[in-house]
Formats: structure tokens, C-alpha cells, sequence
């Protein structure tokens, strides 16, 4: 089901179980998969399905696994992979080259930097990076404590002088 105001670019096939609410946009080579196993001639083949809510919006070859389901006005930029299971809530922004873990929900209003990789369930409202992921404020915290251990190092040993 596809709904209206809804863009479609090239390079995008979309298969059976998908569903794509109204005023959607979908970047060029975006990959939907609707096989949680795929196989050549699979005889168990099961239908899973892809939701997308109105207003999102998926950048040029992201990749949504089965199972999936993305939230009113989210961004997900280029290159991202989403893996099964994954409910990604409404007005959440993943920047590109973002990947996820399946079976996790990625809460509403949050922000994943970048290159993160996303092994975890993570609150709305608060902005991620880093793989392992963190929230922002801490790794940038600890980017920081790793930024002073030569000077660190420097002033234990002119202690054991």
C-alpha cells in the first residue's frame, strides 16, 4: 500500500508487506527486504512487513530489513542499515552510514550521529554515537579523558623523579 504525496526515486523496488503512509520520501537504490531468511526457492517462506509513517523520509541506499517499523517524521539518512525488528519511533533522525542491531526500539526524538552502530535499545529525546553506542555527552567525556592521558602519563613520570 503506498499513500499519497509519497516519492518514490530510482532504483527502488518495493515488494509485497509494505506499507508506505502518505508524504513519504524515498532516496535513489533505497533496499527493502520482505524475507527474514532468504533462500532460493524457499518452501517456509513468511511475509514479514515494513511500515513507514507519514512524513518519513529515507535517504539513497539505506537498506530496511523485514519487520520493521519507522515512526511519523523520521530522517534516515544515506547508506544506513536498519535490521529486523527494529521499531524506530516517530521524529527520530539517524544520520548517515548508521547501522542497527535487530529486536531493538530507538525511542522518540532521538538523534544517532553518524557511522554509530546501534547495539541497543535507546531512549527518545537525547542525541547517540559511537559503537558501542553512547549518549553524546558521556563518550564525548570519555573522547576527552583519552585526549589527556599522554599529558597524564608525562606528569607521572616526572612524579617518580
Amino acid at each position: 500500500k503506498i499513500g499519497d504525496n509519497v516519492t518514490i526515486k530510482n532504483g527502488v523496488y518495493l515488494y509485497d508487506g509494505i506499507t508506505i503512509e502518505d508524504n513519504v520520501f524515498i532516496g535513489p537504490n533505497a533496499t527493502f527486504c520482505n524475507d527474514k531468511y532468504p533462500k532460493s526457492k524457499n518452501k517456509n517462506f513468511n511475509l514479514e512487513r515494513i511500515v513507514i509513517k507519514k512524513g518519513a523520509s529515507i535517504g539513497a541506499n539505506a537498506t530496511i530489513l523485514p519487520n520493521v517499523e519507522i515512526g511519523e517524521n523520521t530522517v534516515i539518512a544515506s547508506q544506513t542499515g536498519i535490521a529486523g525488528c527494529v521499531v524506530i519511533e516517530d521524529e527520530v533522525t539517524l544520520w548517515g552510514q548508521v547501522g542497527t542491531t535487530s529486536g531493538i526500539t530507538i525511542g522518540t526524538k532521538a538523534v544517532i550521529m553518524g557511522q554509530t552502530g546501534v547495539t541497543k535499545s535507546v531512549d527518545g529525546g537525547k542525541t547517540y554515537f559511537g559503537t558501542p553506542i553512547e549518549e553524546s555527552r558521556e563518550k564525548l567525556k570519555q573522547l576527552a579523558n583519552v585526549k589527556r592521558i599522554p599529558e597524564i602519563i608525562e606528569k607521572l613520570k616526572q612524579n617518580d623523579k
